[in-house]
């Protein structure tokens, strides 16, 4: 007789056990991580259609990198964001801009966005009559007016926000 003849045999359950819950948390993982997101989805309390949500990123412009204008959409508000004009006076970036709102309501608000260095700064408070302020538009209503940003000068994305929510749409101002 030998010892190894009384030694307990060795259990595999406890690791080939880990190994499976391993792979399942592995699995749900991936299940809930990669799956697309229901956008506008519903309780099925309300029984009112609602429109569309719009992606939460700013659509870019069709016209290309640096169009003129473009038309934005949320659950909330859909219009026509425009670029008019831009100049830069020193190391402030002037443009010239034009919302319109088709439906619903827009609390506005502006940022931009230095395209090479992904520096993000906020509108200059209002230094002339002609400056637009953060403001509210209705369905129906434009307006148009300057906003100003303190920025080094370079190439710009002009992002158009929901008073804070989100960012609705962007246009790009080259750098000179």
């Amino acid at each position: 007789m030998t010892i190894e003849q009384f030694q307990p045999r060795r259990n595999r359950t406890g690791p080939l056990l880990l190994v499976v819950v391993a792979l399942a948390v592995v699995a749900a993982i991936l299940y809930f991580g990669l799956r697309p997101e229901t956008l506008g989805a519903s309780d099925g309390s309300d029984s009112s259609p609602t429109p569309t949500s719009a992606p939460t990123m700013p659509s870019l412009p069709t016209g290309g990198a640096f169009a003129d204008s473009i038309n934005f959409a949320s659950d909330r508000v859909s219009g026509v964001f425009a670029i008019n004009e831009s100049n830069w006076e020193g190391s402030t970036l002037v443009v010239d801009v034009t919302i319109a709102v088709e439906w619903g309501s827009l609390s506005y608000d502006f940022l931009a966005m230095d395209m090479a260095s992904g520096d993000v700064i906020p509108s200059n408070l209002p230094a002339y009559p002609s400056d637009l302020s953060d403001g509210t538009l209705n369905a129906g209503e434009q307006v148009s007016g300057t906003v100003r940003f303190t920025k080094e000068r370079g190439d710009t994305q002009v992002l158009l926000g929901d008073a804070g929510r989100s960012n609705l749409t962007m246009l790009a101002v080259k750098g000179p």
